[in-house]
């Protein structure tokens, strides 16, 4: 059978937030299949549909552009746009196939290309003690001034042991795009967080937040917060920031 790689762009919002990873593949798998679009399967003893995701999503987390890659039979592009339609009604509530394209032979897959993950999180700030006038440069200051340090460290629980992390090596950017008012004169910290993806290690949003509050005394609702996904990406040798669907 002759195959060819499409990648396609995807939503994980709403109910499908709580899909864990292998359960979202076999979603995709039963979707194709009731769409009757043709995957291709690895040869040997124990042949598996060619299908893989990018970097999983943390169970709950929501996601506006994810990417799956998959190995089909050779079809032509009007019956690939019919397949994607198809594929596109099978999905459910919060999964939204977003595009599609098909790949060149050697273009790498998507776990070795990602190594740039963008967040958006929503949180809580209870900031009566700093003048409204001088909350957001008070914020951003304190955010780039911590960004110097070469190490900040965090303990991650695991079973019944703590391990100390160094989290400064995966984080790239920290910034406050907004504050919005919320009662009591507090205010909703709108960041955008930009970290390291790849097999050398992984931090977590919340994880940054959590340092950050703890080391400048800034007081983050972080049990409110509400973080999501923007999009995943590679670095090309300029160092320009570009979507999987740019190779």
């Amino acid at each position: 059978m002759i195959k060819m790689r499409a990648r396609m762009a995807y939503t994980k919002k709403a109910s499908a937030r709580y899909i864990a990873h292998l359960d979202l593949a076999r979603l995709f798998q039963r979707a194709f299949r009731r769409a009757a679009v043709e995957i291709a399967y690895s040869e040997g003893f124990n042949p598996h549909p060619k299908i893989s995701f990018g970097a999983p999503l943390p169970v709950g987390m929501e996601g506006e552009r994810e990417y799956v890659d998959v190995d089909l039979k050779e079809l032509g592009f009007e019956e690939l746009r019919a397949a994607f339609g198809r594929l596109s009604s099978q999905m459910p509530q919060g999964i939204e196939l977003l595009s599609w394209q098909i790949l060149p032979d050697r273009a790498p897959k998507l776990m070795a290309l990602l190594d740039t993950a963008v967040y958006r999180a929503e949180v809580p700030w209870v900031c009566s003690d700093v003048m409204n006038v001088e909350r957001t440069e008070f914020l951003e200051q304190a955010l780039q001034g911590w960004l110097k340090q070469p190490e900040i460290l965090w303990e991650r629980h695991k079973e019944n042991t703590v391990v100390s992390v160094n989290l400064r090596p995966f984080i790239r950017e920290v910034t406050v795009s907004e504050l919005l008012p919320l009662l009591g004169g507090h205010q909703m910290g709108i960041f955008e967080i930009v970290t390291v993806l790849g097999n050398a290690g992984s931090v977590r949003p919340l994880e940054i937040l959590g340092a950050f509050s703890r080391d400048n005394g800034v007081k983050l609702d972080l049990e409110r917060a509400r973080v999501k996904r923007s999009g995943v990406y590679w670095s090309d040798v300029t160092g320009t920031r570009r979507g999987p669907d740019e190779v």
